[in-house]
């Protein structure tokens, strides 16, 4: 592919200027557009070391409201980083609905580097695989992704690291890699590759002869406008003939469904509760120590019913734990800057480095649970999350997370027992609220949605645990002992990764 692009295209002086100046009126109206239109819009800006990366990025910027844009300059990783999952540090910097984000370097660039320069193990492949679930999980959520990739000749690039090693004062500019020239070849067969593997119909790359920067600068502009305007126009048409989404009807509930199976009767002796509940708190703290050694994360996610346990069981998990190691993490409905995101976002915000536990009480499952049944999300929403969450447990296993999923299930005559405690006894009484009986109505409603996750999001990777809970203190020991197998089970296999590369 980049032997095909003619480098020895220019664009004269004078042209440059008048077309600079029709471009960069035209981004600032697109960019007060897209704000109204709630477009977001990712502009990856690669390319060779001295390619001009910094300097088209400050052309496109040089008219828009500065308020509406943020530029991202992707340093190497740093430790604490290290100790995430790869792609957190790009999607905690993605932008809101209604605003850009320029990267000069992405995602893209590490891959590169640990491919070229890496210690001959590396396969790019399944990195590739997961950013193009990444990037369709984006563009699905109606993001524009723009790809472009800055060429220069070795030739030219030798000619400009001479330049800039004369200006010393620019070695204050930008992340700067003065080896990748020695490595030219090896770099262009890599970034065919990547080429071939990353480019979709929803987010191709754009290769963009550089040797003569100004023909760069505008050629980049002219491929954002015209997108922008074909995104713009078909949002426009959408909007004026687009009928309201009417959902699909959907197969009844299959009887019995995963939680008939589920036996409620057991129960548990408070004096076997208290021996095994203790036991089983000195090996939770064991395995805190084990997963902090081994540096691998551990994710709890929990689940269930109103007035299921769920509160009451996380505090036996954490009570006898190290306070620096774990957070809990109570989960509400989306607030502020969360609106304006991707719904797994602010989860991706709260996954805890390696070494460390993050617990979930309540999750992203809620947005095919409750999001769903009160239809705050539209049913293609929904049902596209059963494969973004499994591609983002998988991400997390693959980066050296154990996950441990614990739906509590009780009937619904233990929940009304329950409801009717918490208005009688004073201090219980914060726990209930009208929402909670109106949720009630809708039993129904959430076992289906509840039955249709076990059966789409249970993964060998991270199962569901359905644990019955009409007895409390059954339900908190088998979570406690359920986790000790798992983790111990998990801990005996190697954390063997591609991500180690980077």
């Amino acid at each position: 592919m980049l032997e095909t692009l003619d480098l020895q295209v220019k664009l004269a002086k004078s042209a440059y200027k008048a077309r600079k100046k029709q471009l960069q009126i035209e981004l600032a109206r697109l960019q007060r557009e897209a704000f109204n239109a709630r477009l977001g819009i990712i502009v990856l800006i690669e390319g060779w070391e001295l390619s001009g990366k910094a300097l088209t990025i400050q052309f496109l910027n040089e008219f828009l409201d500065p308020r509406g844009f943020q530029v991202h300059a992707m340093y190497p990783p740093t430790q604490e980083e290290r100790l995430h999952p790869f792609v957190r540090r790009y999607m905690l910097r993605m932008p809101a609905y209604g605003s850009t984000a320029f990267f000069q370097r992405s995602w893209y660039h590490l891959v590169l580097d640990a491919q070229v320069r890496g210690d001959g193990t590396f396969d790019p492949h399944t990195v590739y695989q997961e950013i193009r679930q990444y990037e369709r999980m984006l563009t699905d959520d109606g993001y524009l992704i723009f790809k472009f990739w800055l060429h220069i000749d070795k030739k030219e690039q030798r000619k400009r690291r001479d330049d800039f090693d004369r200006m010393s004062f620019r070695r204050l500019i930008g992340p700067d890699d003065p080896e990748q020239h020695r490595y030219y070849d090896e770099y262009a067969q890599a970034a065919e590759e990547m080429f071939t593997a990353t480019s979709t119909a929803d987010s191709p790359w754009h290769l963009i002869p550089a040797n003569d920067r100004r023909y760069a600068r505008v050629a980049v502009a002219n491929r954002l406008v015209q997108r922008i305007q074909m995104e713009l126009h078909k949002r426009a048409q959408n909007a004026i003939a687009q009928e309201p989404l009417r959902p699909r009807p959907l197969p009844p509930l299959e009887r019995p469904s995963v939680m008939d199976k589920v036996d409620l009767s057991v129960t548990m002796e408070k004096k076997e509760y208290k021996k095994r509940l203790k036991k089983a708190k000195k090996k939770v703290l064991d395995a805190q120590f084990q997963t902090y050694q081994h540096q691998r994360g551990v994710i709890f996610v929990f689940e269930g019913w109103d007035a299921g346990g769920k509160g009451g069981a996380i505090r036996r998990l954490t009570s006898h734990l190290d306070p620096r190691y774990f957070r809990v993490h109570p989960t509400a409905a989306p607030r502020g800057e969360e609106v304006d995101h991707h719904y797994l976002w602010r989860f991706w915000k709260e996954i805890c480095p390696r070494g460390q536990w993050a617990i979930f009480d309540r999750s992203w499952y809620g947005r095919v649970l409750v999001e769903r049944v009160e239809q705050f999300a539209r049913q293609d929403e929904w049902e596209r999350a059963y494969r973004e969450i499994n591609e983002f447990e998988r991400s997390l296993y693959e980066s050296g997370y154990l996950i441990f999923k614990y739906w509590i299930h009780i009937s619904p005559e233990e929940q009304l027992k329950r409801f009717e405690e918490r208005e009688r006894v004073e201090y219980k009484r914060h726990k209930i609220t009208e929402e909670d009986w109106r949720n009630r109505k809708k039993w129904l409603r959430y076992e289906e949605a509840a039955d249709d996750m076990f059966r789409r999001t249970s993964t060998t990777i991270a199962p569901w645990h359905i644990i019955p809970g009409n007895d409390k203190p059954y339900a908190r020991v088998k979570i406690l002992e359920n986790f000790i197998q798992g983790v111990n089970e998990g801990l005996q296999r190697p954390f063997i990764t591609h991500k180690r590369a980077f």
